[in-house]
């Protein structure tokens, strides 16, 4: 490939740090399939998280961040690329948290959604459910637009859930 060792040896340790593989001395590395507990933790741990994004964003939003991120899930509304879905739907996610402006909590959901995007991508396919996920990406825009923390709160909490429960539904049988 016409590369170093080191610049693999590195993205491996990467990999390896962010839970999508594990290292086995001396014989390799194994990509990870992970256990329904660790799924559960990391939505768990994302959901954690982002309360306390949409409570700020439907604090601080103005019109033009309303706009630009109904621009964002107008572009994926009858999406049936997967991938392209989940890039989208977390850059929606990444604008709200960048709303906020902790650097550590958007540090934190930056892996949490590496980790979304590849558990996601290995389950969901166009059928199943994208439709059900964009409908409630719109309503918690709704509950951000007109400033209602609390609904905000319930709409993200309702839109985890979802994810991590049809998730679960397919990842459990593969």
């Amino acid at each position: 490939m016409g590369i170093s060792k080191t610049p693999v040896h590195e993205a491996l340790l990467e990999l390896s740090h962010k839970g999508f593989i594990e290292i086995l001395p001396k014989k390799g590395f194994l990509v990870k399939k992970l256990s329904e507990k660790e799924i559960r933790d990391i939505y768990g741990f994302r959901l954690a998280l982002e309360k306390v994004v949409v409570t700020i964003a439907a604090e601080k939003s103005q019109p033009k961040d309303i706009v630009f991120l109904m621009s964002i899930l107008t572009k994926i509304k009858g999406c049936r690329d997967v991938m392209k879905f989940m890039e989208e739907a977390i850059r929606f996610h990444r604008y709200l948290a960048q709303l906020n402006g902790n650097k550590q909590i958007i540090k934190a959901l930056n892996g949490i959604w590496d980790l979304c995007i590849w558990i996601g991508f290995k389950t969901l396919l166009p059928d199943n459910g994208l439709n059900k996920i964009l409908d409630l990406h719109f309503i918690l825009l709704d509950h951000i637009k007109n400033k209602d923390s609390k609904a905000a709160e319930a709409a993200i909490e309702e839109h985890i859930n979802n994810s991590l429960n049809m998730i679960l539904k397919a990842y459990l049988y593969l």
